[in-house]
């Protein structure tokens, strides 16, 4: 990993230096704030065609902010540094470079790093913009998501060039600075405290979310509803420092389209949580009076960044996908639910999934006569099972909180948050009835992660919970550290499958498939062509589990060379029974179609593609199953493929 990775993580502790110094926030909270508010004014930026300058001036700005607060500091302090700023700066610093170590070598290996999260941040660093890749001829795969992570990325790699691995780190050091609230507000008296909260954050994001070596877009999304919940009740007596949560909301709505309802309801429960406070707060904590102007700025600032990117996605026409889905046409339809074979199906599947139940448990609408039973012996980590734990472990830490108006409010918090989780339930079911298509109906793609969005967002209010409960005596300790320990011990074992990849090997294993598609053929190709060529990209498919995933990661490897929008994975008759990726042109259709592109990448099946159409091959027949082809075009309008010749 390049050593200039460095920049903008000191350009990062610059601006936080210089907040904390001035009594704006804390320092546990600035950084996700900081982060957050980079991301906004890079997405500002991108509409004025200044995304490369502006990166490169709030670097440079970050970076002497931070040898300015450093001087003054010694110049005033000389080398004195308090015991509770060594400890502090130390344990961020080890964090940080643990993260560094363990995305040293990783690299992208599920499909949404390879069909969209991957290929923005690519793009974005290539073109210098996220707004405008339509008119330089880029197409992606569902364009009308928000890129706000895109930007965060695009601000790590503005020195470096592209690099998975730092990508992915940006990423992990986004949940460590979302997680820094709650591990900060831990006992001074009981640094095991602290230690256990790091322990418990580390397994929660790997069990709840896509681990810390991933640019998966749910988990941000959970991690920062968790972290405005976080910053609220660690700071719910102090409204001066909620001036760290507007730009975190604006993040929020820009990671992707449901972060939109997951700010609806952080700034609903937040609403609630403040006015119940005001009415039954003691004497001592009547300041809080002074947050709802804070709490206005929360709710203006994610409408204001909304619009802009609704603006641009009609401007720009670009195709709606699942953020063109009208929930108020789903409602509608679930009036009538459900008479067909398909919603019978999707609710069955629905109620074993987030039961744990095995297939066949649940018939239709009704409950088996032993289902109770099969519940009690079924997989515990179910969605539905997750989050009443979730609920009850809230629970308790509400009892243990030190007043009787920080139990009440906790509990309430909890309460309303496991509210929110069953609508957030029931909302997933609705696209799985009538939003999304009737593969991923029955299917279920996906479920375990949507929901694992909410339940890391609740599981950070959790930790926050936790990290503000009273240690202060010998007995609260032990309570404490049993506490801890019955809420690590069973998660140690219910992760240790994922936690031991970052034990031991850093990270999730390279995608093995992805090793045949990058050598021998597909490094040549992008080290000699021109990045603005064109390339139809074919994945031959001749079973059901060669369709999909090893598309994506040509059409991610060849970025930022232009590919077909999407819909074609190879050519020529159904090669299969189902195969919905296949379109059956006749050879006319595909002549005139390779008047687009100047390449054709077979990934596999090129004999395949070879039978179907003959005549557009010229010469011999091609050997092996997978070829780079050259588009040679004739002045009458017709078109041959050739070996690409290195």
């Amino acid at each position: 990993m390049s050593w200039l990775v460095l920049l903008p993580l000191l350009s990062i502790f610059g601006f936080v230096a210089a907040l904390v110094r001035r009594n704006v926030v804390g320092w546990s909270i600035a950084p996700i704030s900081v982060i957050s508010s980079i991301v906004l004014i890079l997405f500002l930026s991108d509409f004025l065609s200044l995304l490369r300058p502006v990166s490169l001036c709030l670097t440079l700005l970050g970076i002497g902010l931070l040898v300015a607060e450093c001087g003054r500091y010694v110049k005033y302090h000389g080398f004195n540094f308090q015991p509770g700023f060594v400890w502090g700066l130390g344990s961020v610093g080890l964090a940080t470079a643990l993260l560094v170590d363990y995305n040293s070598h990783a690299q992208f290996v599920s499909w949404d790093m390879f069909s969209h999260w991957g290929t923005i941040i690519k793009l974005t660093e290539f073109t210098h913009t996220a707004l405008d890749l339509k008119n330089q001829g880029y197409r992606l795969y569902f364009q009308d998501y928000p890129p706000g992570t895109a930007y965060l990325g695009y601000f790590f790699l503005r020195f470096t060039g592209f690099h998975e691995n730092i990508a992915l780190m940006s990423h992990a050091v986004l949940l460590m600075f979302a997680a820094m609230p709650a591990i900060a507000a831990s006992n001074s008296h009981f640094r095991l405290h602290a230690l256990l909260l790091v322990a418990l954050t580390f397994i929660v994001v790997l069990l709840m979310g896509q681990g810390w070596s991933s640019i998966l877009i749910d988990q941000i999304v959970g991690v920062l509803f968790g972290a405005v919940l976080s910053i609220y009740w660690v700071t719910r007596n102090d409204p001066k420092a909620w001036v760290a949560l507007p730009p975190i909301f604006g993040f929020l709505v820009l990671a992707k389209d449901s972060g939109a309802s997951f700010t609806v309801a952080a700034i609903a429960l937040i609403v609630v949580m403040h006015g119940y406070r005001l009415r039954t707060a003691p004497k001592e904590v009547a300041r809080v009076k002074g947050g709802w102007k804070t709490i206005l700025i929360c709710i203006l600032l994610p409408i204001v960044i909304s619009q802009f990117w609704s603006g641009h996605v009609k401007h720009q026409a670009l195709d709606r996908s699942l953020a063109g889905i009208s929930i108020t046409n789903m409602l509608k339809q679930a009036s009538h639910c459900c008479s067909t074979e398909r919603e019978q199906a999707i609710l069955s599947g629905f109620a074993e999934r987030m039961l744990g139940l095995e297939h066949g448990s649940v018939q239709g609408s009704a409950a088996s006569s032993n289902t109770f039973d099969k519940v009690l012996k079924t997989r515990w980590d179910a969605p539905g099972k997750l989050v009443i734990a979730l609920l009850l472990i809230g629970l308790v830490i509400g009892v243990m909180q030190s007043d009787k108006v920080d139990r009440k409010s906790f509990g309430l918090l909890v309460a309303g948050v496991a509210v929110g989780g069953v609508a957030y339930c029931s909302l997933m079911l609705l696209y799985y009835l009538y939003g999304f298509s009737d593969y991923e109906g029955r299917v279920l793609t996906s479920l375990e992660r949507y929901f694992g969005s909410y339940a890391l967002g609740m599981a950070f209010l959790l930790l926050a919970g936790a990290a503000t409960l009273p240690f202060n005596t010998r007995s609260q300790k032990v309570s404490g550290a049993v506490m801890f320990a019955v809420l690590i011990i069973p998660s140690l074992l219910l992760g240790r499958s994922s936690i031991q990849p970052y034990l031991w090997a850093g990270g999730p294993q390279y995608f093995p498939t992805r090793d045949e598609l990058v050598t021998p053929l597909i490094h040549p190709f992008v080290d000699k062509t021109y990045p603005r060529v064109s390339v139809l990209v074919v994945w031959q498919a001749d079973r059901p589990s060669y369709v999909g995933l090893e598309y994506w990661i040509l059409r991610y490897e060849l970025t930022p060379r232009t590919t077909q929008a999407g819909g074609c994975f190879s050519f020529g008759p159904p090669l299969y029974a189902g195969d919905t990726t296949t379109c059956n042109w006749s050879e006319e259709e595909l002549v005139r179609a390779l008047g687009n592109y100047h390449y054709v990448f077979v990934g596999n099946g090129l004999q395949s593609l070879q039978r179907a159409y003959p005549s557009v091959f010229e010469g011999s027949a091609l050997s092996g199953n997978s070829a780079v082809l050259s588009v040679k075009q004739f002045p009458d309008g017709t078109a041959k493929l050739t070996q690409w010749q290195q």
